[in-house]
């Protein structure tokens, strides 16, 4: 028969004209209606008015949060295997969500659909679309993220009932359920009701899926300790699983589990653990996840917004991720088509530098910085203005190497930039963001396995952001490293739990410390928030300051920090110091020594009867912690040193804990106060000339420093326990 007429679009419809709505999840081209044989009598598919098709195209892209979640679940035929579209026009009006195979329609609805003039309307559609056999099943955004698994259990039942269902009723009063009565529990239910065994069967079905997802990540724990990368740790007689750390390690041995004993490595145990964490289901918070494209996402939208973006090379997500992908594929491809629709894990958009992917590593450093970018500015122009932007940074500045910093001037001092945090704090500068603060927050595990034996980073480094001002003054080189040598040494004391460098006595004072191994980071933060708050900073030539000059410049003046601590210490420990920073724990050459005392107004058999240093048949060393004597009383040493103290507190902490420390500590007195000060100035030393062992025993005194800090104050110390104050 002849194609009927389409009827006239409503009033507030508008557009421009041709064209026809591309299929999205499956039919002919032009948009038409399929629907099943036996209704072609009824209704004829009809061409796309270009009006219509224009305002299906806007609502695709200003999803609201609700249709968005509810379409990641639908997307891909993960339900059931039917086919869904999203913003589907039919007639004069345009569906969230439709079905042809099923003609079955979603309707996604705000409060605004409470009102009694909007009811009507929805009540029209809806009597309209069951004139040609189409079904509406309506829900409240508030039925989508607070039962989705209700909202799912519904759709799915409808999808699967043959029989057609009468007009859907007007939605019911604000605040209640879907159209046609409340929303059924999670598991099952359908509008008009289910037979039993029906009903039974299906809520089996989906129990069976559910089962078969949890059994699946059970069996990515057995591959976890089932490879031969899996080695064994002696000291807990335990398997080190293959990802004990984001790599793939060589190994030269490695431990096989047995899958069928009831014992570490098993798949008993491996689904006990599972159990445990269903045990704890479902989490008390409201949220969601979805994958997208951070250039690219909607979901941020007036959002308060807190991030922990790739770490530029540092780990290669996608590549990692191959090692549990290719099993699940096997287990869980027919239950979720599209999600493992891929051989392998997609890694062609994954926001890393990672040099394979783009022929070198100026390309792949180059699609970082751009992707960064991108990413960013999306973020800057969608949160909430109210609300700073907060991004987690945990990478160190390892790769550092001599950067020249005074280029094009007549000076020609050099510090260290990292290649990692330049190109991510490049990309922050360019998204038109300004660091308005810094927070260094504990996230990182000391038990992990990169932590050990290892100066691995403690701390995350957050880095508040806001949009810089339009009105953002432009610098020249010398005021920006004039406001750094006014402002960051300050900043340097506050993190080092210091306060100001008049006394300790100021208000930083009460502030906890930063780790010694998160220093360098962490006074990236000061640094960078003087460097963003100008719109430009211009060399004496008019060359922008570059961010890799900028970080060299922090760092430099973070050195030229911790020399002039320095100048708080004895005699005794600046030569110490000096002696310590060429030659560590190891001989040394007595004529050398002996010229470097004078030059610090010292002598060497002062420091020898100080007990800090040895000296016999012309060789000159430090001694070592382990070896200075555990009867050492500071109230009885007639020429007590900073560094004795630090080496005593360090020996003691390491023999008999925080409460024989703190003891110590109580004897100490006022001369405890540069304890903190000179532990931070070694482990700095010692990081720099690559020496491992000597710099944790710094950072491990001064993390310990607040709880000996408490036990000194119980036993009586409170004057002494400024500089320890948490």
């Amino acid at each position: 028969g002849a194609t009927a007429p389409t009827p006239p679009l409503p009033p507030e419809g508008g557009g421009r004209e041709g064209g026809t709505l591309p299929p999205e999840g499956g039919g002919r081209e032009g948009g038409a209606l399929p629907l099943r044989e036996r209704d072609q009598s009824i209704w004829h598919p009809t061409l796309v008015p270009p009006a219509l098709l224009e305002i299906a195209r806007t609502l695709r892209k200003d999803m609201t949060d609700a249709e968005q979640l509810l379409w990641q679940c639908l997307r891909g035929k993960q339900l059931a295997g039917f086919r869904f579209r999203r913003q589907h026009p039919i007639d004069r009006f345009v569906l969230d969500f439709y079905c042809p195979s099923a003609r079955l329609a979603i309707e996604i609805d705000g409060s605004q659909h409470a009102t009694e003039e909007i009811k009507a309307r929805d009540a029209e559609r809806t009597a309209f679309l069951a004139q040609y056999g189409i079904r509406v099943l309506r829900f409240w955004n508030s039925d989508v993220f607070q039962n989705l698994e209700g909202v799912l259990a519904t759709i799915w039942a409808a999808l699967h009932e043959t029989t057609p269902l009468a007009p859907t009723p007007p939605l019911p009063p604000a605040g209640g359920g879907r159209e046609g009565g409340t929303l059924p529990p999670a598991g099952g239910g359908r509008e008009g009701g289910l037979s039993g065994d029906l009903e039974t069967a299906r809520a089996a079905e989906a129990y069976a899926r559910a089962v078969g997802v949890y059994l699946a990540f059970a069996l990515s724990k057995i591959a976890n300790v089932g490879s031969s990368i899996t080695s064994w740790m002696n000291d807990r007689g335990a398997f080190r699983e293959t990802f004990a750390r984001q790599a793939l390690p060589m190994v030269w041995d490695y431990a096989e589990a047995n899958p069928f004993a009831d014992t570490g490595g098993t798949i008993s145990v491996a689904l006990d653990k599972i159990a445990l964490v269903l045990d704890a289901l479902p989490a008390t918070c409201q949220g969601f996840s979805r994958q997208d494209d951070a250039a690219s996402q909607t979901i941020s939208h007036n959002k308060l917004i807190s991030t922990d973006p790739p770490y530029f090379d540092n780990i290669g997500y996608a590549d990692l991720s191959d090692f549990f992908y290719v099993w699940l594929r096997r287990a869980l491809r027919p239950l979720f088509p599209d999600l493992f629709a891929t051989i392998s894990v997609p890694k062609a958009e994954e926001l890393v530098a990672t040099p394979y992917r783009h022929s070198s590593k100026a390309a792949a450093e180059r699609f970082f910085l751009e992707g960064m970018t991108q990413a960013l500015r999306r973020l800057a122009a969608q949160a909430h203005p109210a609300f700073p932007i907060t991004i987690y940074y945990a990478f160190k500045q390892q790769e550092s190497h001599d950067t020249p910093i005074e280029a094009g001037s007549r000076q020609n001092g050099t510090g260290y930039a990292s290649t990692g945090w330049e190109t991510f704090l490049d990309a922050v500068i360019r998204a038109g963001l300004s660091i308005t603060g810094t927070w260094p927050v504990r996230t990182e595990g000391e038990g992990r396995i990169i932590a050990k034996d290892t100066n691995a980073l403690a701390s995350s480094i957050v880095l508040v952001c806001r949009p810089r001002p339009a009105n953002a003054p432009v610098a020249s080189r010398r005021e920006f490293v004039a406001a750094l040598k006014a402002e960051l040494p300050l900043a340097i004391r506050t993190l080092q739990g210091l306060g100001s460098h008049a006394g300790n006595d100021a208000p930083f004072a009460s502030y906890s410390a930063i780790a010694p191994v998160d220093l360098a980071q962490a006074a990236i933060g000061p640094g960078m928030a003087i460097y963003s708050r100008y719109a430009k900073v211009l060399d004496a030539a008019g060359n922008p300051v570059s961010v890799r000059e900028a970080l060299a410049l922090i760092n430099q003046v973070l050195d030229e920090t911790l020399a002039e601590q320095e100048g708080d210490f004895d005699a005794e420990t600046r030569w110490a110091l000096a002696w310590f920073e060429q030659h560590g724990f190891a001989e040394g050459d007595f004529g050398v020594a002996e010229i470097l005392s004078k030059a610090k107004n010292t002598s060497i058999d002062g420091m020898v009867e100080a007990g800090i240093l040895e000296s016999r048949r012309g060789k000159v060393r430090l001694l070592q912690p382990k070896e200075l004597p555990s009867s050492w009383d500071p109230i009885r040493d007639p020429r007590l040193t900073h560094w004795e103290i630090v080496h005593h507190l360090i020996r003691v902490l390491d023999v008999s804990g925080e409460q024989a420390a703190a003891e110590l500590v109580v004897k100490l007195g006022s001369k405890a106060d540069l304890a903190r000060e000179l532990a931070y100035r070694l482990y700095t030393m010692c990081d720099r000339k690559k020496r491992s062992a000597e710099a944790q025993a710094y950072n491990s005194l001064v993390q310990s420093f607040a709880e000996i800090a408490r036990l000194a104050q119980a036993h009586g110390a409170a004057s002494q326990t400024t500089l320890f104050a948490e």
